[in-house]
Formats: structure tokens, C-alpha cells, sequence
């Protein structure tokens, strides 16, 4: 099909001859656009591929007999561009993690198909466990699939215990069956005997439970005999032990008493993946026979809910189907009877697999660059993710590193960097892994001048390499992609054309002719753009009359053009290409013509380079677009050469110099330079690239302007040496590199590493014990352990200490958080701390009553109980209900249960005109709390009045609020006198601006979103069919605003410094005292800076993670003052003491340069000091000041100085101490502020050991 392509080929084609001797700028501007537009495509297309590498079929877990035979299953596919497929290459992984040697495997055999066949599952030949599938494809990498199980079936253990069981007719047998945890994946067929011959199961009182369990209720004589169960699995059964039931007679002795409620079996801990369902055993005895109810964390379950996943198997077991992660809590079986109620636990955890929030994508970035692969997975518990690359998990290490313990951040680029790469989540309840391919291209790439003479084009699609074939005439498909977006961005650079790591399909173009059939004025929604060429060239020569095919005898070698991300970012939002190609088309018309006029054949061809291209070449990205005489080949920073026009090169900037690190510290270098002596007006900003001084990833930092000539490189290791360069960068590319810096990190104190593997476990309410293993790195003897523990985040610190592996931290509150760490000491003091952990106390017993118990007859028959939850701090745990007992005067005491979620309970079927005795113990799952009192109430002669209103309520308590009033109240005194509810009603000054209508039941009630500090009126009066009673008035201020639970404060940072950097930068630095003597933080805490101008009232704040940062932006010549706090969750120190420091003078002028420092041989104990002036200085030099010390951590202030007049750049210096080594530096005087002057590179030097004579 004809499209816009082909017009914008077929035009430069056509008018060739015509356009060859006059005007050859012409053909090299059309060439170049659409060579970078070719690339550009493609290169958007290859960013936005489908997976390269995936599996069509991975391997399950599988259970099987012994001696049976497994078949593993597993396949894929490998995609290489749009449509090459790849059959990829199938191995394996074995349960050693290793890969399989199938070649002599008596046992394993890979199929055809890669699938894997074990012959025969034994169990001591190393043939069960995980085995993985790895898929392979040159040129694209590996991927590896989820770990499949292979197990040996077995029958779960069987009850062993001969158990004799005496029961009363009439109450509930329970016969256990297996034990322990069965193996998932297997079944099992139970059947029951009685005196060894089959049971038929009387279905109306008989059940079997899930987990075999044989539950008989209303027991009689007919029941008396010895239980068994037989469990088969495939061709192999077990029986268990026998269980004897015998009945009791109702006449012996002791049968008629009264009895509490006891579990035969309770619930257990269980723990199911989302979608199982789970059962939870409990069955009671007692007499009268106990009413069981099944709570929620203290909340009863609604069972007569059709829909609700809960229902009742046999007498009281819980069924929960299809669980979900909202059904994970703490279940409460409860057994209640007239005599007491009684309580059994069990936890619900489910699981839920991991599932993907936003899986890894394909991705394509250049060496060098700092890359993020972004991976979000969620589950329950929370999955561990891991990355892998071409199938091996990655270490996280200085250049690959968790973000956020998730994503991966790949820092300073490689080659060796391309690949496949997985993330992989895992919980207990499964896996999910996904797969994204990394490509990785050259930064820059070599373009030069071909061999002949004249005026010759580039080639752009050389660039893809000499091995790309000219038969190839593949196609790829870019519809509505984003290129007229990428080209609205005026000023931005494009990408250059580039082959990346390991993509074999990368260059596969269509022929030249291809090409100049596509048409640039069609308008489809989709563009064809051919994939596959030898060469594209299109040459001019003015001079000596060469025709195309001679010039297409040339075979040079031309590399990508500059690179910009965003166009490539823009393509995958799937934007309009052909927006691009018109706007590109009007674009270049306008370009076109303005060279035109301004420009005379091929004498206008240097002055277009030089000028007009020159906005080309900042819009589009393209450096050196033609070979003109003049120009010349040029290094580029990130590597390779590129042709640039002699008047482009004349304005690219020389070498920053002067580079010198200004502050060394064991994890951060603070680095500054001065800017190029040639063309620094050019510069619009820098780039700073350092590595380790044995490594060749190279990593870099780009300053926001040009003002910017320092820097702070954070997050180095300790004691390495460490190379910076910087290079200058200017809107039509990057000017020289400057010399090498070698700086190295300063040493940590040989401390201890942080302990492993803490574990901590609550034995008791009151107590938890921890363990760990010793640090890997333990730098001698350690001393002693020192475990941190606090409650949650806002409780004040403890600690005790402990000289082996393991401690038990005692006097703690029960049911409580703890979080703990352990830290390490050795003859140099504290270590690095461990990770933090969180342990829970056990719950216990509440230590005291409910609170605020009143009674109230509500008819003959009935009393009503209120109350108010113990004190949290005294309630030791979940409340999971109330027990209340009551009796009449002198009878035997009865028992109610209640919810923990409900405050009131009426008490039915009392005796008229009776006195009873009540009280209420609060319970959690260890049992009952103490009793309140005993309160006394009478019960009505005759039923409650309701001819006349009731009377006055009466006011029991009102608590105040910063925003809310407690209110608690009883009813009228006229207890016969019926009431159907409580009108209560508020106002600001005045009694029933708002009016709410509340349950007679209810006494308690809180008024809230009030303004503080302002008073309220609150009226209460009864109300029943026959109308309202009296009201009861009260006048109630709020308080000022509530005050805040200010957690325990953190320790203040120390030793806050502020260093000048230069005329609008300081940098900031201080101590931890909480953390170790390496200032290492590897918690959550972060710290807020805060500075401002002296004597201002105005702040400004930055955070940062690391215990340094620079301030930018400052006045120049302007005291400011900082202060520093540490922050974490929600517990935060004060602020530190506050330094000041004054940003240098903005004034025109450089450090000394060339510090040199020699020996007087008449005297070895004098050095003479030479220096060269300053390079720029905007005033007369009035002097200069020596700066010298033997201690380099000194403040600027107490380093000895010399100063003297004039402008002499050489001094003697005397007297100094033998053998002592020196720091010197040079600062210039200009007038008034010379202090704040730059200093020179910093000199040490030696002195001789003193001569005797």
C-alpha cells in the first residue's frame, strides 16, 4: 500500500539529480530524517515487544505411590521480533538446585517434547523434592518456571490411644480417628467399626467429620461397644486403636447433679488457602447438656444467614466454606449451661496466593544509565520477592538493588546486563513469577567521514552493523503509536539508531527499495515500516560529478545517533504516527526553506551546519548531520566517535578541572570542580561518572544547571577507592571528559555486623524469648548482646544485655506488641543492629471487672444489665464475652454468657416480687476475670404501668471532651412505670438544637464533632405511648482542644556540621546516636533538615534517608542556620542544636591553582609553598591566606593560617615538626569578604625526621 512513507523517499529520489551540485544540505536533511525515523520506529516497536520468553505449560505438584511413575510436563515459546519464533531449549533443575544430567539418569528421562518422565518415585534416591523447567533462547536469555513438588503419598498417623469413655444417656460421644496434619493432595476413605464388624451410620444422631472423627449425640445403651476407624489410600489401609464406650445408669450415684460444661474436643489452629474450606471440632458435655454458640473475635456469627459461609456439622463443629481472607480471626467455641459457660480457641488464618498489582516489562536503556524494572505483588502473608536473572537469583549487591523490597534498580548499565529477567513472589499458599527481557545499547556510537573526498551524507542504517541482511524483507507494524508526541517536544533530543544486547532480530530491514516505495502523504492509521537494509545511502559531491553507485562502492561504518528515552516512553502510550510524520514533513518544508534563502549552493552548506542545523540538532537529537570540510572525529564521553561540523566543535566546552573532593566520609564524597576554561558559557549543565576504581560499571549523576559545580555521591561503600570524572554538557552534545579523580571512602570502625536470624517467641503473658545466630562479620571477641525492645513504635526503649545466643525478656504486659532488635558489642563498641522483629505477649485473664454495672427492673419477670468494659490496660487480652451470674437469695447460682461486642443483657423469667443477687466478670479466651460485687435488685409485683409518662432519668456521669461529651445515665425511679425509649437532645446554649430518639435499653451514649472549648446544653427525658416525661437539664463545656498522645521521643542527632560549598550551597552533615559507630541506618527513620536565613522565622525543610545531604539554592553571601531531626513511624526526636555557616561571596573568581610544596634544603624543616593565581577574578588580588594542619577534620576556622599582602604567589613557611605530615591550601583575597573565597586543591606533604648533629 502507497502511504507517506513512500512520497517522502520517492521525492528525495526524484529530485536527486536536480538537487545534487546546488544544493547538497538538502539530501543530507532528508536522508538523516528519515533514516532517524526509521530507527526511531523500530526502536519504539522493540521497546514495546511482547514478552520474548514464555511458558505455555509449567510443572504441578504431584503426589504418587511409591514406585510409581511421574510425567512433569513443561513448554514454551520464544518470539524474536514481531514474527521470527524460536523452538527454545528445555532443561531441568533438580531438588539439589542443580541442573539435571539426564545422560545416564536410570530414573529421569527428558521426552521430545521437554516434558520430564521419572520412571519410578523411590524415596531414598534423591528422586522427591522441587523441580524447575528452564527455558532458553540464544540471544534473548532464560527463564525459569514455578518449583513443582514431587512427593511420596502416605497415610496420615492414626489414633493409638485405648481410650475408656463413660457417659450419661443422652449426652454426645466423640471418637477420634487420624491425627496430625494429612497430606494435601491425597484421599482418603474412612470407615467406621463397632466391635469390629462395619457401623451403619444412624444418620439422625451420627456423623463422621472431615477429619474421620466419629461424633455420636443422645447416647443410649444400644451405643455401648469399642469404636475403631479403618483409613484406606489407594490399595493400603490402617486401622486405629479401639475406643470403649460405656453408658452409665441414671440411678448411680451423682448422675442427676448438676454439672459445667467440659470440651470433649475444642477447636485447633488452622491455617487454609483461599477457597479451601475448613472445620472446626468442638463438642461439650454437661448437665443440663450445654447450648453451644460460635463467636468472631467476641462477636457471635450469624448462623441462620443463608448466605453465609458458616454452618453447624454434628452437635456444635463450625464448617467454613470457600474461605476467605475476610473469614482469618480468632474463632471462639462457647459451651454454656445453667451452671457456667466455657470457652475454646482456635485462630483461622487463610492464605491468599500471590497475584501480580503490575507485573515487569519489556524494557530497552543504554550503558550507563540507572534502570528500575517494577514488580507489585500482593498476598497474605505478604509474598517474598525475589529477582532473577537468565534463571539464577540475584544477590542484592552496589549495583543491583530492592526498591522497596520489591522492585529492582539496576545502577550504571552493562552489556552484560542484558538478559531475561523474573520476579518471582512466594507465600505458604503458592507462587506467581513474570518474566521481562532487559536490552541494553550503547551509549554513543562512532559516525565518521567516508574514505573519498567531498561532501558526503551519513548513513544511519549503517549503524545496525555489516551483518545485516540485504535479502531480509520483514516488516514491522507500528499502529497509532506516539511520535507526533515525541516530536511536540521542541528542544528535546531523539534517540539514535541502536542495536541492543542479545537481539538478533534487531536489524532485520527491508532492502533500500523497500523503503523509497513508502509514501509520506498517506494518512492510514497504520504505518509499514521495512525492517531489513545493507545500506541506505544518499550522496552528494559537488565537485568531481560522481553518480549514486559510486558512491555507494564506499563501505563505511556509521553508529547510532543520540538517544532520547522519552520517545520510546511516548510510542508504548500508543499515540498517532502519523501526526508525527506530518508535523515532521511541515517541520522540515519551514526548515527547508529558511536554509534556502539564506544560503547560496555549496558555499551556504558550512553557515547552514553551523547555524541553522544547529536548532536542528538541539531539536532532533543529531550531532554531525553532515561531512563537511572543517570537521572533524571526536571521543565521546560515554564512548565511541562522532564527525562534528569545525564550527559545532569550536563551541563544544573543554574539561572541567580542578576537580577535587571536598569532603571524604566512609559513605559519601562531596565533589567539586571549576568550569572549562574553553567556551564554558556553552555549558548548560554537568554530568558527574564515577565507579569503583575495579569495576567497569560506571554509574553518573547530572546536575540541574550550570550553576551547579558540586555534588554530594551518596550510598559508597567504606574503604574503596572511587574514580569521578566529570564532563560539561551544552545543548548540541557533551564537551571533554575531565581527568580522573581517585578518591577513597574512608574506613568504618572494625564493629561488629548486625546479628542473624532473630527470632523471638512469647512464652508466656509475661514473657518472650529470643534467639539469634552470631554476625557474620564479628571483627574480634564479641562481648556482649544488647536486645532493644519497646512496645509497638511510640514506647519507651529497654534494653537488657546477654553474653550467649538467646535471652528471656521478662515483666512484660500481657497481649502486648514488642518490637525488638538485637545489637552486638566488641572491644570497639556497638555493632550494627539486626533487623527489627515483632513479637506478641500471650493473652490472659482481665485483672479487673467490668466497670459502671446498673440493674433495672424492666417487668415482674426481667432485669436488665449495663455495663462498661474493663479498663483496656487492664483487660489482658480480647474480651470475648460477659458472664453473668445470678440467683435468688439464698439459691443456687445460675450463669449467662454473653457477646464481648454487646453492654446490656436481660435476665427473663424471674419470680415476681422477688430479690435477686447479680454479678459480671469480663472473659477472654483464658477464662474469667474477677466478679463484681454482688448487686441487689427487686423484681415488680405486677407488670410495668404504662397510663401515665415515666419520670425524670437520672444522670450517673458526663465526661467532657476536647470534641465530645460522655454521657451515662439510669432510668426514672418509678421502675414500675413502662419506657419505650430516651429522647436526648443538645445545643450550643440552648437544650434541643438536635434531638436523636435512642433505645430504652440504652445508658450510655457520646456526643461528638463539638467545637472545644464552648458549653453545651444536654436534656434527657423517657418517653412511652402515653408521651414524653420530664426532662432532666445539664450545662456541659467541652474542654480545649484534646491533647496528643505524643509517643516517646527519639534521641536527638549530634555533631551537626554545615559546610560551605560555594556561593548557594552547603553541605549538612551529623550523628546518629542511636545508631552504630558506622552510622549505618538500615530501618525505616529519616531525617528532616530544616534551614533558613538567620534571624528569620522562615523555614524550609528537606528529607533525606542518609546522615548528609546538600542544601542548593541558597543566597549567595548569607548566613543560614540548620538544624536536624530523626523521624520514625510515628516517634520523632527534637530538633538538634542549631550551627550557622555563610555561603561564599557570588563573586567572579577561581582557587589558586597548582599548590606545590617542597623542602628548604638549608632547612628541611621549612617548606616553601608556590601556587599559580587565580585563572578568573573579578577584583584586584589583595593577598592570599595559607591554610595548614595536621588534622584534616578540623574546621577551616582553627587550621593555622598565614597571611601576608600582595600578590606574590610563593611563601616560606618555618619550624615546622618532624616526620608529621601537612595539609595545605591556598585562598585569595578580593576586598571586602575575601574568607569566603574558593580554596585550591588541598596538598599533603611530609616533613623529614629531625637531623642530630
Amino acid at each position: 500500500m502507497v502511504n507517506m512513507w513512500t512520497r517522502l523517499s520517492a521525492g528525495v529520489r526524484s529530485r536527486k539529480w536536480q538537487q545534487k551540485h546546488q544544493q547538497p544540505w538538502r539530501l543530507q536533511l532528508h536522508a538523516i530524517v528519515l533514516g532517524f525515523l526509521a530507527s526511531l520506529l523500530l526502536q519504539a516497536h522493540s521497546s514495546n515487544a511482547s514478552q520474548a520468553l514464555t511458558f505455555k505449560i509449567e510443572p504441578q505438584d504431584v503426589v504418587v505411590p511409591e514406585g510409581l511413575s511421574v510425567l512433569l510436563q513443561c513448554g514454551g515459546v520464544a518470539q524474536n521480533g514481531k514474527s521470527v519464533k524460536i523452538q527454545p531449549i528445555i532443561r531441568w533443575r533438580g531438588p539439589d538446585g542443580q541442573d539435571l544430567g539426564i545422560v545416564g539418569d536410570t530414573f529421569r528421562n527428558q521426552l521430545s517434547n521437554g516434558s520430564l518422565y521419572i520412571s519410578s518415585v523411590e524415596e531414598n534416591r534423591g528422586l522427591t523434592g522441587s523441580y524447575q523447567c528452564l527455558l532458553s533462547a540464544e540471544g534473548i536469555g532464560t527463564i525459569v518456571s514455578r518449583a513443582a513438588v514431587v512427593s511420596i503419598a502416605r497415610l496420615p498417623d492414626l489414633n493409638q490411644d485405648f481410650i475408656e469413655t463413660y457417659l450419661l444417656p443422652g449426652q454426645t460421644a466423640y471418637f477420634r480417628c487420624m491425627v496430625g496434619q494429612v497430606q494435601p493432595g491425597i484421599k482418603h476413605i474412612v470407615q467406621w467399626l463397632k466391635d469390629d464388624m462395619p457401623l451403619v451410620l444412624d444418620k439422625l444422631r451420627m456423623v463422621v467429620l472431615p477429619n474421620g472423627a466419629l461424633e455420636v449425640d443422645e447416647v443410649g445403651i444400644g451405643d455401648r461397644g469399642a469404636y475403631q476407624c479403618n483409613v484406606t489410600s489407594g490399595s493400603i489401609s490402617r486401622l486405629s486403636s479401639k475406643t470403649s464406650l460405656n453408658i452409665k445408669k441414671a440411678t448411680d450415684p451423682g448422675s442427676e447433679s448438676l454439672v459445667a460444661p467440659s470440651f470433649l474436643v475444642g477447636p485447633s489452629p488452622k491455617t487454609v488457602k483461599e477457597g479451601d474450606s475448613v472445620t472446626l471440632d468442638c463438642v461439650a458435655n454437661g448437665v443440663p447438656k450445654p447450648q453451644i454458640k460460635w463467636l468472631r473475635d467476641g462477636a457471635e456469627l450469624d448462623l441462620s444467614d443463608l448466605d453465609s459461609p458458616f454452618s453447624i456439622i454434628g452437635t456444635g463443629s463450625l464448617q467454613i466454606s470457600s474461605a476467605e481472607d475476610i473469614d482469618s480471626g480468632n474463632y471462639q467455641c462457647r459451651a454454656s449451661n445453667t451452671v457456667d459457660s466455657l470457652d475454646a480457641q482456635a485462630t483461622v488464618q487463610v492464605l491468599v496466593p500471590p497475584k501480580f498489582i503490575k507485573s515487569p516489562k519489556d524494557k530497552t536503556a543504554h550503558e550507563k544509565e540507572e534502570l528500575e524494572l517494577e514488580c507489585a505483588i500482593r498476598g497474605k502473608p505478604k509474598p517474598l520477592i525475589q529477582w532473577l536473572k537468565n534463571g539464577d537469583v540475584i544477590t542484592p549487591n552496589t549495583y543491583m538493588q530492592l526498591v522497596g523490597g520489591h522492585n529492582l534498580r539496576i545502577f550504571g548499565l552493562l552489556q552484560s546486563d542484558a538478559g531475561m529477567f523474573q520476579c518471582v513472589g512466594t507465600n505458604p499458599a503458592g507462587s506467581v513469577q513474570a518474566a521481562a527481557r532487559l536490552r541494553v545499547a550503547q551509549t554513543a556510537s562512532p559516525m565518521r567521514r567516508r574514505k573519498g573526498g567531498g561532501s558526503k551524507a551519513i548513513n544511519p542504517f549503517d549503524t545496525f552493523g555489516d551483518a545485516i541482511d540485504n535479502s531480509m524483507g520483514s516488516t514491522r507494524s507500528l499502529s497509532k503509536s506516539a511520535l507526533d508526541s515525541l516530536l511536540s517536544q521542541r528542544g528535546r533530543k531523539l534517540p539514535r539508531p541502536e542495536r541492543p544486547q542479545n537481539d538478533n532480530g534487531y536489524g532485520e530491514f527491508a532492502s533500500l527499495k523497500d523503503l523509497e516505495q513508502l509514501d509520506m502523504e498517506d494518512t492510514d492509521s497504520s504505518v509499514e515500516l521495512p525492517t531489513s537494509t545493507h545500506e541506505f545511502n544518499v550522496g552528494v559531491n559537488g565537485d568531481d560529478g560522481n553518480n549514486d553507485d559510486e558512491d555507494n562502492e564506499d563501505e563505511d561504518e556509521y553508529d547510532d545517533l543520540n538517544d532520547n528515552q522519552e520517545f520510546i516512553d511516548a510510542y508504548n502510550h500508543g499515540d498517532d504516527p502519523n501526526k508525527v510524520l506530518n508535523s515532521w514533513k511541515n517541520k522540515n518544508k519551514k526548515q527547508l526553506s529558511s536554509a534556502t534563502s539564506n544560503s547560496q549552493a555549496a558555499s551556504s552548506s558550512s553557515s547552514y551546519l553551523s547555524s541553522d542545523l544547529d536548532g536542528l540538532e538541539g531539536s532532533i537529537g543529531i550531532t554531525g548531520v553532515g561531512s563537511v570540510d572543517g570537521g572533524v572525529d571526536i571521543p565521546q564521553s560515554g564512548g565511541g566517535v562522532t564527525h562534528i561540523h569545525g564550527a559545532v566543535l569550536s563551541r563544544l566546552p573543554g574539561p572541567p578541572h580542578d576537580v577535587v573532593a571536598q569532603i571524604v566520609k566512609p559513605r559519601f564524597v562531596t565533589l567539586s570542580w571549576m568550569e572549562p576554561k574553553k567556551n564554558p558559557v556553552e555549558v548548560v549543565s554537568y554530568t558527574v561518572f564515577y565507579k569503583m576504581s575495579n569495576s567497569e560499571r560506571e554509574q553518573k549523576i547530572v546536575t540541574k544547571s550550570h550553576d551547579d559545580q558540586q555534588v554530594n555521591i551518596q550510598n559508597l561503600l567504606p574503604g574503596k577507592t572511587y574514580q569521578f570524572r566529570v564532563v560539561a554538557n551544552t545543548n548540541f552534545g557533551p564537551g571533554d571528559s575531565s581527568e580522573v579523580l581517585e578518591v577513597r571512602t574512608q574506613p568504618e570502625e572494625n564493629i561488629a555486623g548486625p546479628p542473624r536470624n532473630v527470632e523471638g517467641l512469647a512464652t508466656s503473658e509475661r514473657e518472650i524469648f529470643v534467639k539469634w545466630d552470631s554476625p557474620i562479620v564479628t571483627n574480634g571477641e564479641i562481648m556482649k548482646y544488647r536486645i532493644y525492645y519497646s512496645e509497638n513504635d511510640s514506647g519507651a526503649e529497654m534494653y537488657q544485655d546477654s553474653t550467649s545466643l538467646s535471652a528471656v525478656i521478662s515483666e512484660l504486659r500481657p497481649y502486648t506488641d514488642y518490637t525488638i532488635s538485637v545489637v552486638p558489642f566488641n572491644k570497639n563498641g556497638m555493632g550494627d543492629p539486626s533487623n527489627e522483629i515483632k513479637v506478641k505477649t500471650y493473652s490472659s485473664t482481665p485483672t479487673e471487672p467490668p466497670n459502671n454495672v446498673t440493674l433495672e427492673v424492666t417487668s415482674s419477670t426481667s432485669v436488665t444489665v449495663h455495663w462498661e468494659p474493663p479498663a483496656e490496660e487492664e483487660r489482658n487480652g480480647q474480651i470475648t464475652g460477659y458472664k453473668i451470674r445470678y440467683r435468688k437469695l439464698k439459691d443456687t447460682p445460675q450463669v449467662k454468657s454473653t457477646p464481648a461486642n454487646i453492654r446490656y443483657f436481660e435476665l427473663k423469667g424471674l419470680e415476681r416480687h422477688s430479690e435477686y443477687q447479680i454479678k459480671i466478670a469480663a472473659m477472654t479466651v483464658n477464662g474469667s476475670g474477677p466478679f463484681t460485687e454482688w448487686n441487689r435488685v427487686m423484681t415488680l409485683e405486677n407488670d410495668l404501668d404504662e397510663t401515665q409518662v415515666p419520670g425524670k432519668p437520672v444522670w450517673i456521669n458526663i465526661v467532657p471532651g476536647g470534641d465530645n461529651i460522655a454521657l451515662h445515665w439510669g432510668p426514672p425511679q418509678q421502675h414500675e412505670i413502662k419506657i419505650r425509649s430516651y429522647v436526648l437532645g443538645w445545643g450550643r446554649g440552648i437544650p434541643d438544637e438536635n434531638i436523636i430518639e435512642l433505645k430504652e435499653s440504652e445508658r450510655y451514649y457520646v456526643l461528638k464533632k463539638l467545637e472545644s472549648n464552648t458549653e453545651y446544653v444536654v436534656s434527657l427525658r423517657a418517653r412511652n405511648s402515653k408521651g414524653d416525661g420530664q426532662p432532666i437539664y445539664d450545662n456541659i463545656k467541652t474542654r480545649d482542644e484534646e491533647p496528643v498522645d505524643m509517643p516517646m521521643p527519639l534521641e536527638v542527632p549530634v555533631g551537626l556540621r554545615a559546610i560551605t560549598m560555594s556561593s548557594s550551597s552547603i553541605v549538612v552533615y551529623w550523628i546518629d546516636t542511636m545508631l552504630s559507630k558506622n552510622q549505618h541506618v538500615i530501618d525505616n527513620r529519616h531525617y528532616t533538615v530544616r534551614f533558613g536565613i538567620s534571624g528569620s522565622s522562615r523555614f524550609r525543610y528537606h528529607n533525606t534517608t542518609d546522615l548528609n545531604c546538600m542544601i542548593n539554592d541558597l543566597r549567595p553571601n548569607t548566613q543560614y542556620e540548620f538544624a536536624v531531626k530523626v523521624v520514625k513511624g510515628r516517634r520523632e526526636s527534637a530538633w538538634s542544636m542549631s550551627v550557622l555557616n555563610s555561603t561564599y561571596q557570588n563573586v567572579a573568581i577561581t582557587p589558586p591553582r597548582e599548590l606545590t610544596v617542597r623542602p628548604d634544603e638549608q632547612n628541611p624543616q621549612t617548606v616553601i609553598l608556590q601556587w599559580l593565581p587565580p585563572k578568573h577574578s573579578l577584583g584586584q588580588i589583595t593577598g592570599y591566606n595559607i591554610y595548614y594542619t595536621t588534622d584534616t577534620t578540623k574546621r577551616d576556622r582553627d587550621w593555622s593560617i598565614e597571611a601576608f599582602a600582595g600578590d606574590e604567589t610563593m611563601m616560606m613557611l618555618p619550624n615546622l615538626k618532624p616526620y608529621t605530615t601537612y595539609y595545605f591550601k591556598v585562598q585569595a583575597r578580593v576586598g571586602k569578604g575575601a574568607s569566603n573565597a574558593p580554596f585550591s586543591a588541598l596538598v599533603a606533604y611530609t616533613t623529614p625526621a629531625a637531623v642530630v648533629m
